[in-house]
Order: structure tokens, then sequence, then C-alpha cells
């Protein structure tokens, strides 16, 4: 997901979300991945950061997007958010373990 972040998205706000990251990674099973980071991009085009999360399969993704805690999320992000881009995909692979 690529967001553009208003400018109130300070280091405070960096420092809340990265419990939200340490919450899914233990809490939502079959998390993988799930970082938030600046966009760095030559061509970011005002997107800011980008939301990048793997799961383990479809159905941890689901379970995931269903949430109480991604419910939270969305609601802390809410406010910080002028502009978001979703990207989805299931690349097919098999995840060792």
């Amino acid at each position: 997901m690529l967001l553009r972040l208003a400018a109130e998205a300070d280091a405070t706000f960096i420092a809340r979300f990265a419990r939200f990251e340490a919450a899914v990674l233990e809490g939502c099973a079959g998390t993988v991945a799930y970082r938030l980071l600046p966009n760095e991009a030559p061509s970011a085009r005002g997107f800011t950061h980008a939301l990048f999360s793997t799961f383990a399969s479809p159905a941890a993704f689901v379970d995931y997007d269903r949430s109480a805690l991604h419910a939270e999320i969305k609601a802390f992000l809410g406010p910080y958010v002028r502009e978001l881009v979703v990207a989805d995909g299931d690349d097919g692979a098999s995840l060792p373990g």
C-alpha cells in the first residue's frame, strides 16, 4: 500500500505505528512481514510511505483483514492519510514453514 501521509505524521506517529507492527506480527497468525517505511523512490508522486505486508496464505490475510487489530490500525491511520493506493496479490508460492 502506498500512502500520502499528512505532515503531522511525525516521529511520534512512526513510534506509535511501530507498536502496531509488533502487535500484528505477534497477534495475527500467518503474518510474515508488516512494516511501514518511508517511500524513497524518485518517482514517488507524493506518496510518502509504503506499508508492506506479507502473509503465509490467503487465509492468513483474510484473518488479519477481518481482525479487530486491523480495524484499530485503520482508525489510527485515518486522520493522517491524505491518499492511498492498495495493491494486493498472491504469487502462488508456498512459503516454507
